[in-house]
């Protein structure tokens, strides 16, 4: 039987986890190394976890005359996006075929996008201010002293815990212990992404965002 630990407790922030390493390793030699430990453990945490917590809805408004809008940096990847009232889908294509079938110079209203790098482009180029409602996977920041806490750490501490402690485990060249507490972050894992999956709701709401940002 899986055991999930889900706790929304505040006091368990990246110092509480970074004490929990420390403690649970034996070791008070890793101050300068556990940060760099739990960054590595997000990294792993974030091709495991598939949590619906990551998705959002939210604005992008267009600038008259321009092709293009700055998406945020926090964007995985863009589910579906649409001119609400206007164009219930904005079909994605390909940047090349965007390319060959859109000119920049001539406007009108957008029914196409493509990305590249962190920009969002729009095809016909805008002629009016379009408020377009994007349905996007957003990435959890990772934790740091001004940011100590994000939406794993309060909903699945053992997640990011064993994680680390696997991560810590390796530095420290414990073969049988990184092995058993890997065998506890999968099963964290686990459990955690059944839950995900099985829930049910709205999605969460991000703010909206005006002209002048020109940002998703």
């Amino acid at each position: 039987m899986t055991i999930v630990v889900q706790s929304t407790a505040t006091n368990r922030d990246y110092t509480w986890l970074k004490g929990q390493i420390a403690a649970w390793m034996h070791r008070s030699d890793l101050t300068g190394e556990i940060p760099d430990l739990i960054y590595l453990a997000e990294i792993r945490i974030r091709s495991r976890l598939k949590e619906r917590v990551n998705d959002f809805i939210g604005t992008i408004s267009t600038v008259i005359n321009q092709q293009y809008a700055v998406l945020p940096s926090d964007l995985v990847s863009i589910k579906s996006l649409s001119i609400p009232g206007v164009q219930p889908n904005l079909e994605y294509i390909d940047p090349d075929k965007f390319n060959a079938l859109f000119d920049p110079t001539v406007g009108g209203q957008p029914r196409c996008y493509t990305i590249v790098k962190d920009q969002l482009y729009l095809g016909p180029t805008p002629d009016a201010v379009y408020t377009l409602q994007a349905m996007y996977q957003a990435d959890v920041p990772n934790l740091t002293d001004l940011a100590p806490l994000n939406s794993i750490l309060a909903k699945w501490p053992n997640v990011y815990l064993f994680s680390a402690l696997t991560e810590a485990a390796d530095y420290s060249r414990n073969l049988p212990l990184r092995d058993s507490f890997n065998l506890r972050f999968l099963d964290a894992i686990d459990g955690a992404n059944l839950v995900e999956f099985n829930e049910s709701g709205p999605l969460r709401v991000r703010i909206d965002y005006g002209v002048n940002s020109h940002v998703a």
